[in-house]
């Protein structure tokens, strides 16, 4: 086999495993792509402590704290008032009371 035959080969299996990770963080291939040096660097750490996870439950454990730290960031997220990045219940804190009728 050339060395152009088995570059070919590695390109399709590295597009496949991209296609693959992509999938299971519901994003786009495009995601890998682009990045400054700094989360490419992570992206890479990342990758590397995952294919060292060689039994199942750690991987799980691995995924679950992921799991979890993304829920946290989306659920502060979703706290943050929109032109303010104050808390939405200190925002409504501070606000007057409505007179009654």
């Amino acid at each position: 086999m050339s060395s152009i035959d088995l570059k070919s080969i590695q390109n399709e299996k590295a597009n496949a495993l991209l296609d693959r990770l992509a999938a299971s963080l519901g994003c786009s291939t495009e995601a890998f792509y682009g990045q400054n040096q700094h989360q490419s660097s992570e992206t890479l750490e990342l990758l590397n402590l995952w294919f060292a996870l060689e039994e199942p439950q750690d991987r799980a454990k691995a995924m679950s704290f992921l799991r979890n730290a993304k829920t946290k960031a989306r659920a502060l997220d979703e706290v943050r008032a929109p032109s303010s990045g104050e808390p939405v219940a200190l925002a409504h804190a501070m606000q007057k009371p409505e007179k009654a009728p």
